[in-house]
């Protein structure tokens, strides 16, 4: 054998031998997750059996708090079936005033509450936590955090009280729920996540001087989750985060996905990122529509498809309840409480006529507030079931 085959050989038994080395010296020890064989549920498929929303602590005065709970809760909560189950986590300090609003909604829905004196507590339930399955039970799982640094302290106390539940989970990967999705079409099961959850994973391990591949952190995600095939949307080169997966596509059944489009802006890179999102999932198998807004509603986070969808338990009806923004509801209206489609005008009418096509149950909800703290109707929930 030549010097030269020798040598070829040597690499080609030593390559595999270091990549394996390799991969083994950088592989979390965090990722024990395997023996749940855990699952999620699409939000379509569930039922809105039960809710969990997260007020915050009261942070200027007591009208100001009653304000936001009024011009941000108040019309979701009378917009949910009168069967569906609230959990309520809040600040102790918010005990009375939780009292007075509840009782001036009238609604007839039983309600958990869960006080602490966690003053972290935001309004984003639906970044709290992932409701997940194994097929026998139900859990909540939590992403994986840490105190080593400011930037995940925060939601490491954020998620606090969700930690002390017998039925929680961490994962071995950082996500937030609003860019954690599920869906299904006919090529299997899918789990979608945005490149800011693979920056983040990132992040969260170089703390502790692990370094991980984008690859490796999708196997993470992988080995929590085997039966599903895991998609990053987007492009995964950026650098920044300018709006979550839950506020761009909206996932309902029979293989349907509604995506915003940013048709007045089409160089900027949210229309870039929408249009990849239209591709990635087309290619996959899923049948796209869109929903025209502009570039300023997405900067102002003023999405129609922050929306919580369901299959109601009573009517069997499938149903989306969608958040309706100031200007586009008709100047005349004054009831804005239970808003019909002779109501609604713009973004608002376009998304109403757009879920009915597609047999849905459209439920306008108006959002006064919420938007302008970044987030909408699905931000400020999580349905469990």
């Amino acid at each position: 054998m030549t010097t030269e085959k020798t040598k070829i050989l040597i690499l080609l038994i030593l390559l595999p031998l270091t990549c394996f080395y390799f991969l083994k010296i950088n592989r979390p020890a965090n990722s024990s997750l395997e023996e749940f064989n855990l699952s999620i549920i699409p939000e379509y498929e569930r039922s809105l059996e039960e809710i969990t929303l997260t007020i915050p602590e009261k942070t200027a005065s007591y009208q100001e708090t009653l304000l936001l709970l009024n011009a941000g809760y108040a019309n979701l909560l009378l917009n949910i079936p009168n069967y569906t189950k609230i959990s309520i986590f809040t600040h102790t300090v918010n005990k009375e005033i939780l009292a007075e609003f509840i009782s001036t909604l009238g609604i007839t829905n039983e309600i958990t509450y869960y006080f602490s004196d966690n003053s972290n507590l935001e309004m984003w339930a639906q970044d709290c936590f992932e409701p997940v399955n194994n097929g026998f039970s139900d859990y909540l799982l939590l992403p994986k955090t840490t105190t080593l640094s400011t930037a995940f302290t925060r939601i490491y106390k954020r998620n606090m009280p969700f930690k002390n539940s017998e039925k929680s989970l961490t994962a071995p990967f950082f996500f937030e729920g609003g860019n954690i999705l599920a869906a299904k079409s006919s090529l299997g099961s899918f789990i979608f996540i945005d490149f800011d959850s693979i920056k983040k994973t990132q992040d969260l391990y170089k703390l502790n001087k692990q370094t991980l591949f984008n690859f490796q952190i999708k196997n993470l995600v992988k080995r929590t989750f085997p039966a599903s095939k895991i998609i990053v949307l987007g492009d995964k080169r950026r650098i920044d985060n300018f709006i979550h997966l839950d506020q761009s596509v909206l996932f309902l059944k029979d293989n349907v996905v509604v995506i915003n489009s940013i048709n007045d802006a089409p160089s900027s890179e949210a229309a870039t990122q929408h249009i990849l999102y239209k591709k990635q999932l087309e290619r996959l198998g899923f049948e796209t529509k869109t929903l025209p807004i502009s570039l300023k509603d997405v900067e102002n986070s003023m999405s129609p498809l922050n929306a919580i969808v369901y299959k109601n338990s009573l009517t069997k009806e499938n149903t989306v309840i969608f958040p309706v923004y100031p200007g586009e509801i008709k100047t005349l209206v004054k009831e804005k409480k239970f808003l019909k489609k002779e109501d609604l005008r713009g973004n608002a009418l376009e998304a109403f006529v757009l879920f009915s096509e597609l047999g849905y149950v459209p439920v306008p909800v108006f959002d006064d507030t919420l938007y302008k703290r970044g987030g909408s109707l699905h931000c400020i929930s999580n349905v469990t079931r």
